[in-house]
């Protein structure tokens, strides 16, 4: 399990750094729209701001198609309109054109005069030269076209990696009606595509993967490998998953091809998906779920149309045991929850929310096929794609509480054999409750939802492990932080533990929640305290930090939140040079183990 848990990490990473250009800038879209909107800084050092302090090197062109995309620019202020209409009536007198350059974009007069006429306390040229001292010089960013432009002093470029690709993902895929027959339930596990669909000999990005797995294989669950990988691994790792992925073999014999099922590269280097012990029944439907899921997420990650085929065959294939989990169970839902917690798990950590919510997506399709709309275990299931679809709204949560309640009300009277949905729902309630704010009612849920669960599903249960992390973050939200952070430490740790190895990016995510509650324990004790709280968060976030920028990659979603909240530790010791220069820092160390750290 160790090795299946790790190693696909590697190659399931790789896909939030080649999926689109969106993407990329996505998890900087605050920041950019704060330093290019608010703070109005140009173009030019914004991006070797983001480029010294992310590694976000992306080109001039691709960074104007972000900003019209995002409709980000720099909208003229009375202060800015003024100093333009004052520049000019400077070009009239000096017979220079007739055009100021503001944040690079250009302004006439006919744009002056438009913006008079849009103002309601602006009523002509002389109110709005009124705005500025006449003595006051334009800011760097406005300035007479045909003028010299001022260029502040640069620091020297990065020497980052090179950035991930940008292309669009794969087209929707439908779902095949209709359950699998017993014949295509025996076949997955020995499935190979019609040769006309293998991948040519000239495919030569991925080669080998073992020689990109083998450095950081744990020898064991207990903690990695003691051996630390080199530097020429690493290397060999950010070329391969960026933008122009060198050959890491020698070009793949026909014959290598054919014992490698068509993909090009042996996926059996990432262990036996079928034992995996994280799907706590260990039922074939529920494993082969997962084994799909994963495997739909690796190919499709590659950005290569030769493997659409190997893609559209997992992910179908994750769809009918998703169905027959439905069908087939004695007690309906029981297997679904299993095998989905720990889809959710191993995806959300990797950052890999944009496929989970497709792979939920066409899962509540199956159990709305199946059940119907109003069947309480279809809308039970449902619910994980409500609340990644609210997430990414942007929009305040707004959960209907009383509906949650009448659909645990309905599982629990329509299935009385399948206590573990029933538990869910009433998860589902719970969680509602904490998203809406109502603290103390959600925390008093959530104690009696963990013992439950823990009585039901097992102790190291991932819908235990989420009740438990759950009632951390209530209790953190009612301000007992020390509290929180002993829940998270002594209770959820060991039981993470006991499904994923040490270096897995699933345990990166708790330590990087328990730096935060570092952080906030730092902001109400006295400076002793606070040096030593802060000294435990960065410890944590280094480990962290580096971890997930050499696999997951420096532009996931993951890595840009742990990048920032290191800055916000770093800021708050006063260290501010070394908060600037983190990106440069993490790309000089090595993965390591955080065995020991609590």
């Amino acid at each position: 399990m160790s090795s299946m848990a790790w190693d696909s990490v590697l190659v399931l990473a790789r896909s939030d750094r080649v999926e689109c250009r969106d993407d990329i800038f996505e998890p900087y879209k605050d920041e950019i729209h704060r330093l290019y909107v608010n703070e109005r800084i140009r173009l030019n050092e914004l991006r070797e701001m983001m480029k010294l302090k992310y590694g976000l090197d992306q080109t001039e062109k691709q960074w104007k198609t972000m900003l019209r995309q995002w409709k980000f620019k720099h909208n003229l202020n009375p202060s800015d309109a003024a100093h333009c209409l004052k520049l000019l009536n400077e070009a009239t007198s000096r017979g220079l054109s007739q055009t100021v350059i503001f944040s690079g974009q250009k302004v006439t007069r006919s744009s002056i005069r438009k913006y008079i006429q849009r103002s309601s306390h602006i009523k002509s040229e002389a109110d709005l030269l009124a705005k500025i001292n006449p003595n006051e010089t334009a800011p760097t960013y406005i300035r007479l076209a045909s003028a010299t432009p001022i260029v502040p002093h640069q620091p020297s470029p990065s020497t980052s990696t090179v950035s991930p690709a940008v292309c669009p993902g794969p087209s929707h895929v439908n779902l095949t009606k209709g359950a699998p027959t017993n014949q295509i339930v025996r076949s997955t596990q020995g499935y190979h595509l019609p040769s006309e669909h293998r991948f040519s000999a000239s495919h030569t990005h991925l080669g080998s993967l073992e020689s990109l797995i083998a450095p950081f294989r744990p020898s064991a669950l207990d903690g990695p490998s003691t051996t630390p990988p080199s530097t020429g691994a690493l290397d060999r790792i950010n070329m391969a998953l960026s933008c122009h992925p060198i050959a890491l073999a020698d070009p793949v014999s026909l014959s290598e091809l054919n014992e490698h099922h068509g993909y090009g590269f042996d996926e059996h280097v990432w262990g036996d998906f079928s034992r995996c012990p994280q799907v706590n029944d260990a039922t074939q439907f529920s494993s082969t779920f997962v084994a799909n899921s994963l495997r739909w997420c690796i190919c499709d990650s590659q950005n290569n149309r030769k493997y659409d085929e190997h893609a559209n065959y997992h992910f179908h294939t994750a769809l009918w045991y998703f169905a027959c989990m439905l069908r087939d169970c004695p007690q309906p839902g029981e297997d679904c929850i299993s095998a989905t917690s720990i889809a959710i798990a191993i995806l959300e950590s990797v950052g890999q929310s944009r496929r989970l919510a497709k792979l939920l997506a066409e899962c509540n399709q199956v159990s709305t096929q199946a059940l119907g709309s109003s069947n309480p275990l279809s809308r039970t299931l449902g619910f994980a794609e409500t609340i990644l679809q609210l997430r990414g709204s942007g929009k305040p949560p707004a959960y209907d509480i009383k509906h949650l309640k009448s659909v645990h009300q309905e599982i629990l009277s329509r299935y009385p054999r399948s206590r573990g949905p029933a538990l869910v729902a009433e998860f589902n309630v719970a969680w509602a409750q904490l998203e809406m704010k109502q603290y103390e009612v959600a925390r008093k849920e959530l104690q009696g939802i963990f013992a439950e669960c823990q009585s039901h599903f097992g102790a190291s249960h991932m819908h235990t492990i989420m009740a438990l992390a759950s009632l951390a973050r209530a209790t953190m939200k009612l301000g007992d932080i020390r509290e929180a952070r002993r829940i998270l430490v002594s209770e959820v740790r060991p039981r993470i533990r006991s499904n994923f190895p040490e270096n897995h990016p699933y345990v990166w995510e708790l330590d990087h929640r328990q730096a935060f509650m570092l952080m906030q324990l730092a902001k109400l004790t006295d400076e002793h305290n606070k040096s030593n709280y802060l000294h435990q968060a960065e410890n944590l976030l280094r480990h962290v930090v580096v971890n997930r920028h050499h696999i997951l990659g420096s532009n996931n979603p993951k890595s840009v939140q742990s990048f920032r909240l290191l800055s916000d530790v770093l800021e708050q010791q006063n260290r501010h040079q070394e908060a600037y220069q983190i990106w440069e820092w993490t790309r000089t160390q090595l993965p390591q183990s955080n065995a020991g750290m609590s």
